[in-house]
């Protein structure tokens, strides 16, 4: 028999632009996953990749489906990536079919960025198998997505997210304004050399010690803004 649905609350963690869209039809990560990813794509360009400015950080209840619990322990079903809003795995329909519209987990290694335990998260929100252009009314119904008030572990019932607050990622590096310094010469960081130009906040995308400070910096600036919340949450492990 299926195990009874288990339901976590944890932080979820988005690089994003100045602009504001819903949590759905996205990926997110843990605060490890959310580095890695702006340390190996992000931080390397002039301007920045997306024109990333600023790490939003979410709240997030996620509930697992019986079918999930049939195989796995924890909330979470397989990985997907999002594009624009359209899941673009081939086997996503299969997926939805097989699970509910749960959310997924993929754990990432060490080997590019040295931020242990980085967990890369996928939200499956209305219509995932189209983009934001394409999303009609019919397909927005008929694929209703996981989103709900309250996760109980039904088939579209899987996740609810609450906005928890956001970072800029020049006050991160302390960079100041860095669309202006970057046409100066600055830049944030090289694969090449493993450092930056005008700034080493980023130095060191492999060393354990140099990743733990990146890691603790964002907490601090999170808990210097929003004092009143809580710094961390427990995450339920990803066993994907």
């Amino acid at each position: 028999m299926p195990s009874p649905p288990r339901t976590f609350k944890f932080y979820m963690y988005r690089s994003q632009g100045d602009s504001n869209y819903p949590f759905e039809n996205v990926n997110a990560a843990n605060l490890g996953g959310v580095l890695r990813y702006l340390h190996d794509e992000v931080v390397t360009t002039c301007p920045r990749k997306f024109s990333i400015t600023r790490i939003i950080r979410f709240t997030v209840t996620v509930s697992a489906t019986p079918a999930v619990l049939e195989t796995h322990t924890g909330p979470f079903g397989p990985y997907v990536a999002f594009d624009a809003g359209k899941c673009t795995v081939p086997n996503c329909p299969n997926i939805w079919a097989k699970y509910g519209y749960v959310v997924g987990c993929q754990r990432q290694g060490t080997s590019v960025a040295n931020y242990p335990e980085g967990v890369w998260y996928s939200i499956p929100g209305p219509c995932p198998s189209q983009d934001f252009v394409h999303k009609s009314a019919q397909c927005r119904r008929h694929y209703t997505g996981g989103h709900c008030a309250y996760p109980n572990g039904a088939h579209d019932c899987t996740v609810h997210a609450e906005y928890s607050g956001q970072i800029n990622l020049d006050d991160l590096s302390g960079i100041g304004n860095f669309n202006a310094r970057c046409n100066q010469g600055v830049l944030e960081y090289n694969q090449t050399s493993d450092s930056g130009f005008g700034t080493n906040f980023w130095n060191g995308k492999r060393d354990a010690a140099s990743c733990a400070q990146r890691k603790n910096r964002v907490l601090q600036l999170f808990k210097a803004r929003y004092p009143h919340m809580p710094t961390v949450l427990p995450e339920p492990r990803c066993d994907w």
